[in-house]
């Protein structure tokens, strides 16, 4: 870890009143912590056994509270848990931490990262407030000035298995046949039944047949026989649990509450109908239907648990065209980037630099920085590079197992450089472009030293080579400020070059 906190405290809480998000957001963020080397602990009341199970399985120590705030043992026993780490960052996440509990944890000397839907407290104190709403910015938070708001869809958080998920392109049936249904963890069994029956009753409508796969906090498989509905529909059931992107991969269509579970499906381009199980997802419905994105699908009295209006419109989905369910597909992808656990930790870190992998859309970008006269002069080969034949090598890098291509972006997403590696083996042959832009801003070294480290992290390398000219001064001093060491010259492409090297 390039940075100083170690340890990152974790207070979320879990049942059938709060539902799994709080617990399932925090745990994205527990994920990428943990995965750049720092150490998680989780301080939960959590009434699910899955969910504490899944805890103990990522790795992260838990604590069990036994009675929740308002109650006073819950905090008297966090600050006993983190009393002898302070400066670390601790997280906040639940609608019962209200500002007397935000101010014993600032004042036990933590950071403090409060993820909040509502703004409704009188006061915050925190380091850090994510809202990552769609509303959020028009929501007024009363707290010190110093505090950063990091508000919006930029902050969406998803965990690792997700993300993972990040080049997968989705293919949109002529029909819709298999379909997802979860309600997330607050759900009732009957909701699950009655939609299951509405759905039986659009099938006998339409004469189609439907593959459902029934998700949800605990198993009620146990409890409706195949009795239960007609054979125009299969149902399976099964519990969340880290598989839940395999499922929405195999949808073509999802019905899910308004929570956690909505961004998840739209980053798997998955068109969904919403069902608002609270008050506070309201308004994230109403826009996501305006921007067509998902449609709103309001609870009735009717053995359907739908509306008679949001029937329609399910049935309607059901039975729309293809290419309907792909641009809802696509403007999902494109809300939903995958990219919030990363922004939001470089904050947390301090850091001046993230990095991404290089997608589709990046490919003119590439071909700009390789072009540009300071890259061509430093290059071994000083021809500009057409477009077409830059097309074609894009598409075969950017598939290869053996390239990786980071770029470089700053706190406000602005890119400033690529990284690029060619493995052959154990041993990687690395290149770096700088934005022209962002050139004696002090960038080259940590963007040289990120990128190996993550590299070193997804692949097997135990060396990395750099070959530079001579007269390249700046990218010579970046390397050996990013820890890399002359070993000598070599003859590059008829070219003297100067080769470094870092071992790991």
């Amino acid at each position: 870890m390039t940075h100083k906190f170690r340890k990152l405290f974790i207070r979320a809480d879990a049942n059938a009143q709060l539902g799994a998000g709080h617990l399932m957001r925090c745990l994205a963020i527990g994920q990428a912590w943990k995965d750049s080397g720092g150490e998680v602990v989780f301080i939960s009341s959590c009434q699910n056994k899955i969910l504490r199970q899944r805890l103990i399985n990522e790795g992260f120590h838990l604590f069990w509270v036994k009675d929740p705030h308002p109650n006073s043992q819950d905090i008297q026993q966090t600050l006993s848990i983190i009393a002898a780490f302070p400066d670390e960052w601790f997280v906040l996440d639940g609608y019962h931490f209200d500002t007397y509990y935000q101010r014993c944890i600032k004042e036990a000397g933590f950071r403090l990262l409060v993820i909040d839907d509502l703004a409704s407290f009188a006061n915050y104190h925190a380091d850090i407030i994510v809202n990552q709403n769609l509303h959020a910015k028009n929501l007024k938070y009363r707290c010190d000035p110093a505090t950063l708001l990091l508000l919006g869809e930029k902050y969406i958080l998803l965990r690792r298995e997700f993300r993972k998920w990040r080049r997968w392109k989705r293919g949109i049936s002529e029909k819709v046949q298999k379909i997802l249904l979860t309600l997330g963890g607050g759900a009732t069994e009957d909701l699950f039944l009655k939609i299951i029956g509405g759905l039986n009753g659009i099938s006998n409508e339409h004469g189609r047949s439907f593959d459902i796969r029934a998700v949800l906090g605990h198993d009620i498989s146990h409890k409706i026989s195949e009795s239960s509905y007609q054979d125009k529909i299969r149902v399976e059931f099964g519990v969340a649990g880290s598989e839940m992107p395999d499922l929405m991969a195999w949808a073509d269509l999802a019905i899910t509450s308004a929570g956690v579970t909505a961004w998840e499906v739209m980053f798997m381009g998955l068109p969904s109908g919403l069902i608002t199980l609270a008050d506070n997802q309201r308004p994230t419905v109403r826009e996501l239907s305006k921007r067509g994105i998902a449609i709103d699908l309001k609870l009735g009295e009717q053995t359907s648990g739908l509306s008679s209006t949001s029937r329609r419109k399910l049935s309607e989905l059901l039975n729309s065209k293809d290419e309907d369910r792909l641009r809802m597909s696509h403007l999902g992808r494109e809300l939903v980037d995958g990219e919030g656990v990363d922004r939001l930790l470089m904050h947390m870190k301090g850091e001046r630099l993230r990095l991404r992998e290089v997608e589709e859309g990046d490919c003119k970008l590439l071909w700009e920085w390789a072009n540009d006269p300071e890259v061509r002069a430093a290059s071994f080969s000083q021809r500009n590079i057409p477009w077409d034949e830059h097309v074609e090598w894009f598409q075969r890098k950017i598939s290869d197992p053996n390239y990786l291509m980071y770029i470089g972006v700053d706190k406000d997403d602005s890119s400033i450089g690529l990284v690029r590696f060619s493995i052959r083996k154990k041993v990687a042959e690395i290149s770096v472009a700088v934005d022209k832009s962002k050139r004696g801003l002090g960038y080259g070294s940590s963007l040289i030293k990120s990128a190996v480290e993550k590299a070193c992290q997804h692949k097997e390398i135990d060396v990395v080579r750099a070959y530079i000219k001579p007269s390249n001064l700046g990218s010579i001093r970046a390397f050996e400020k990013a820890g890399f060491r002359k070993i000598g010259t070599v003859v590059r492409k008829e070219q003297i070059a100067v080769q470094y090297l870092f071992e790991r």
